[in-house]
């Protein structure tokens, strides 16, 4: 709240008409958005996956992680830009039991 008071409402980047709870709420999605591409570029996923895993994701199930199954079928070592792993099986291992359910708990104790 505070970045986006600072960055949008205080350099008078809001429109006057529009509601600033809607302002708000748009603001988190595109952030949203913006870090999911960007998590997703670098493990090789599709963010469309990732936002709707990040979307029903849950801090009080934290070892459920949502359409898990479909991230890992699309997990991609080759389209990653992080290949610190060497190979697809070490890389796809990691994203799913180290790099996602971190990046998930710190998604949604940022923009929930």
């Amino acid at each position: 709240m505070k970045e986006f008071v600072e960055k949008e409402l205080l350099t008078r980047q809001l429109k006057a008409d529009l509601d600033f709870d809607q302002a708000f709420e748009n603001w988190k999605e595109q952030r949203r958005q913006r870090e999911a591409d960007k998590f997703a570029k670098e493990w090789g996923l599709y963010s469309e996956v990732l936002l709707k895993s990040l979307d029903q994701y849950s801090i009080v199930k934290e070892d459920t992680i949502p359409y898990i199954e479909e991230i890992q079928l699309n997990i991609d070592y080759e389209k990653a830009e992080n290949k610190e792993a060497g190979s697809q099986l070490p890389h796809m291992m990691k994203v799913v039991n180290k790099v996602l359910p971190n990046w998930l708990i710190k998604m949604k104790k940022q923009y929930d």
